[in-house]
C-alpha cells in the first residue's frame, strides 16, 4: 500500500432512494423502505473509497467483514448520506467506521474491513474457487 492511510481520513457520499432500492426477497416485493442489504452495499462501497488511493497498481482490497447496526428506515425519495471513516490501519488490513443518516435521523451505522492482496492472489483465489474441488 502507499503511505498515508491512516486513521480519520473520511469519505462521504450521498444517493437519493430509488424504488429499485426497497426490500424485495425472490422477487417478492415485502415493504417500500431501504432494507439492511442495500445500507450493506453501499458502507462498502464508501468504505472502499477511503482504500482506493491508497492501493498499488499490483494490489486490490476484498472485503474481510461487514458489521451493521440498522436503527430507522429510509424512504424511496428521500436522500441518505454515508460518511466512512479509517479507524485502524494494520499492515494489509483497514477498518472503517460508517454512519448512515438522513437529514438528521441514524438510519444505521457499522464497520467494514479490508484485507490488501496482490492481485495475483486474488486471481490464484478465483481460479482455485472457479471449479469445485473433485
Amino acid at each position: 500500500m502507499k503511505s498515508g492511510l491512516q486513521p480519520g481520513i473520511e469519505i462521504v457520499r450521498e444517493f437519493t432512494v430509488t424504488p429499485d432500492m426497497t426490500v424485495e426477497f425472490a422477487g417478492r416485493p415485502l415493504h417500500p423502505f431501504y432494507p439492511t442489504y442495500w445500507a450493506c452495499h453501499h458502507a462498502e462501497y464508501v468504505c472502499r473509497l477511503v482504500l482506493e488511493p491508497f492501493l498499488e497498481e499490483q494490489e486490490e482490497g476484498i472485503g474481510s467483514g461487514l458489521f451493521i447496526h440498522h436503527h430507522a428506515p429510509a424512504l424511496v425519495g428521500q436522500r441518505i448520506k454515508i460518511t466512512a471513516t479509517a479507524t485502524r490501519v494494520r499492515s494489509n488490513h483497514l477498518a472503517c467506521h460508517f454512519e448512515i443518516t438522513e437529514t438528521n435521523r441514524r438510519i444505521a451505522h457499522g464497520d467494514v474491513h479490508q484485507v490488501v492482496l496482490p492481485k495475483a492472489r486474488v486471481y490464484e483465489m478465483r481460479e482455485k474457487f472457479k471449479h469445485p474441488a473433485t
